[in-house]
């Protein structure tokens, strides 16, 4: 899709946020970076804010990584669940800032994914990978989660250059 077709998608499904978080509706924003990706997630975020006053939280995939390498939240899961699985709506951005085959980190990834489909929770991932490498970075159970739950929607953003910043010769 086109970065302006992907933008009126996110923005339909912010308009439609109440229903969409009544069914879990999750989405993959995927595409080149400096494609928009972020901003069409933070839109959405906003909008649920400001529609039904939605709870969310934004979270880059580093901050997971980095509460789970800590091991504080293996010792304390509730708090885990608290922070990641109770907001209406979360935001995992750049997922692949940390590339580490690190399975401790696949499998709470594996586990907080798993949480938030089986509580009905809508998630949005954003990522500049190749679905290969997508697999690579959150794991072959997180994979198979997201693909057999049927409430994630995948949107690629394609980033066409405009003309008017080409440079004149």
């Amino acid at each position: 899709r086109s970065r302006h077709e992907a933008k009126k998608t996110c923005r339909a499904y912010g308009k439609n946020i109440e229903k969409k978080l009544q069914t879990g509706e999750s989405l993959i924003l995927r595409g080149r970076s400096g494609g928009g990706k972020s901003t069409l997630g933070a839109l959405i975020l906003k909008d649920a804010i400001r529609e039904i006053g939605a709870e969310v939280l934004y979270v880059t995939y580093s901050d997971i990584y980095l509460d789970v390498a800590t091991s504080f939240f293996a010792e304390h899961k509730e708090l885990f669940e608290d922070k990641y699985v109770t907001p209406d709506i979360l935001m995992i951005d750049e997922i692949e800032s940390i590339y580490e085959s690190n399975t401790k980190v696949k499998t709470h990834l594996h586990l907080l994914i798993n949480m938030r489909i089986q509580s009905g929770k809508t998630t949005i991932i954003t990522t500049s990978v190749s679905q290969e490498d997508f697999i690579d970075i959150i794991g072959p159970s997180a994979n198979r989660q997201i693909k057999n739950s049927g409430v994630f929607k995948d949107i690629e953003i394609e980033v066409q250059e405009d003309s008017s910043k080409k440079d004149s010769g």
